[in-house]
């Protein structure tokens, strides 16, 4: 990929590549559904905008901080409730907002 930054082609090719394995490293594993599977789509946009990220500004620690901040935000908003009141809202069985939190939450206790 390095050799091939100026060509949008490749970059939009390892865009969606590096977020399609992030969605999958975050819904492998745990899925136990083939409902769990639509959870691909709002991690892979998250993953393509971390690989934008960092394929716009070459500095891997850009990613890792906004990856950072979206955990840490998930976790005050579930810690808040706010995650009971998306699901009263949307009538879902889980937000995606607290979805993964949740599960993880759940795993370390």
């Amino acid at each position: 990929f390095l050799g091939y930054r100026n060509n949008k082609l490749i970059t939009g090719i390892y865009v969606f590549i590096s977020g399609f394995i992030f969605a999958l490293l975050h819904i492998l594993g745990q899925a136990t559904s083939y409902l769990d599977y639509l959870y691909l789509i709002p991690y892979l946009s998250l993953g393509i905008s971390f690989s934008l990220l960092y394929s716009k500004t070459d500095n891997i620690f850009s990613s890792i901080s906004m990856h950072m901040l979206h955990n840490t935000a998930t976790i005050i908003l579930y810690f808040m409730g706010i995650h009971q009141r998306l699901k009263d809202i949307c009538k879902v069985p889980m937000s995606f907002v607290c979805h993964h939190t949740e599960r993880v939450l759940v795993q370390a206790l």
